[in-house]
């Protein structure tokens, strides 16, 4: 918490593709993820994080630019401001993950998966139990049209928590049951080929980049890239 809470962050906007940027708006607090509804370009998430202070922010006034009013989304439960990933779904779901916390001895339960039907107002925990203390990206299937596949990384935890968690998670029915597809490894994010289904590249901490050309099987087989020189990319 004493590093984390004596952040600061904001939303910065570009218009120019990158040349310049304005601060939209400052939370004082670091702001690592932001979503805009698919159905409302003028409404905006935003994962602030602080121990106490943090959650997900939002305003419908995105295109008032610095006078945009911003307000703070009802934390779901066992969260304890950390919160990460924010997806809007085409139906107007609310999906987002919250990531680690930890005090000077352990991690907290208080990482997973949760979602929300009613813009934020109130959430469900759809959280695997190996979910529970840290959570990675949290990627949706864009070749399901029903946005029911989703995709979760998980971290292992130390200090607390159950061993052996760690690894690439999936659901097909939003949350509600996971399977782990690929464990052992500490798993950052995915991305799927968009121009093949079955071809996934995954993201570690410390192994490098991996990738499956079977996707749709129930147990996937995945393997290291020889050429890719560096031990932990974020995103694909």
């Amino acid at each position: 918490d004493s590093t984390l809470d004596s952040g600061s962050g904001a939303v910065m906007q570009s218009t120019d593709a990158g040349a310049h940027w304005t601060t939209v708006h400052s939370f004082g607090h670091p702001a690592v993820f932001l979503a805009i509804d698919p159905n409302n370009s003028k409404s905006m998430y935003a994962s602030v994080v602080h121990s106490t202070k943090g959650g997900i922010f939002h305003t419908s006034q995105l295109d008032q630019g610095t006078t945009a009013t911003w307000s703070q989304l009802a934390n779901p439960p066992r969260t304890e401001g950390h919160p990460y990933n924010i997806v809007v779904l085409k139906d107007g779901m609310l999906v987002a993950t919250y990531s680690g916390r930890r005090t000077s001895t352990a991690f907290t339960d208080s990482s997973g998966v949760f979602v929300s039907s009613d813009g934020g107002t109130t959430w469900l925990d759809r959280s695997d139990a190996n979910m529970h203390y840290w959570t990675k990206d949290l990627v949706i299937d864009p070749n399901d049209s029903a946005q029911q596949t989703w995709y979760v990384g998980v971290f292992q935890q130390f200090g607390g928590g159950p061993a052996g968690v760690n690894g690439l998670y999936r659901t097909t029915d939003r949350g509600q049951h996971w399977t782990p597809i690929w464990q052992g490894r500490n798993v950052e994010s995915c991305t799927i080929d968009p121009r093949n289904a079955d071809r996934m590249f995954v993201t570690t901490e410390s192994d490098g980049l991996w990738s499956t050309g079977n996707l749709s099987a129930a147990s996937p087989t995945f393997a290291a890239d020889p050429d890719y020189p560096f031990a932990h990319p974020m995103r694909v």
